[in-house]
């Protein structure tokens, strides 16, 4: 969806980082560059560079994997690590898809800000960053 603005059936890992800039409807003067940095690990080991200077980091995970939502302790110290006062909100990703049993204690064991999208549907799309542009 960051690439046309549109919902792609057909999944492309981003191999290191892209920057999109986006732009909310309702929201006045305002693009967003979002770094959509690589999450797997072949693609990545840069993104803690790519974290320096921004103001809020969303920690993106599929809500129906259980791989991803076991990694959400591991991305919120890695970016942690890197950037100890950067705002952080938890995105799960495929909300029109059922979540893994057990997905909300964890995500209220972080004390983080979360909210659930769907790309797919356009459901809360661009509620993260209504939710950024309230904390600026």
């Amino acid at each position: 969806m960051l690439r046309t603005g549109n919902f792609e059936r057909k999944y492309i890992p981003t191999m290191g980082v892209e920057v999109h800039p986006i732009r909310v409807d309702g929201v006045d003067d305002l693009t967003f560059n979002c770094w959509d940095c690589a999450g797997q690990e072949r693609f990545g080991g840069l993104q803690e560079e790519y974290y320096k200077g921004a103001h809020t980091i969303l920690v993106c995970f599929t809500q129906s994997s259980k791989l991803e939502v076991k990694s959400i302790p591991g991305w919120i110290k890695m970016t942690r690590d890197t950037c100890p006062k950067v705002k952080i909100i938890l995105l799960g990703m495929k909300s029109d898809l059922p979540a893994i049993p057990g997905l909300l204690p964890i995500i209220r064991q972080t004390n983080l800000p979360f909210c659930s999208i769907s790309t797919k549907t356009r459901m809360n799309s661009d509620l993260p960053f209504r939710m950024i542009r309230e904390s600026m």
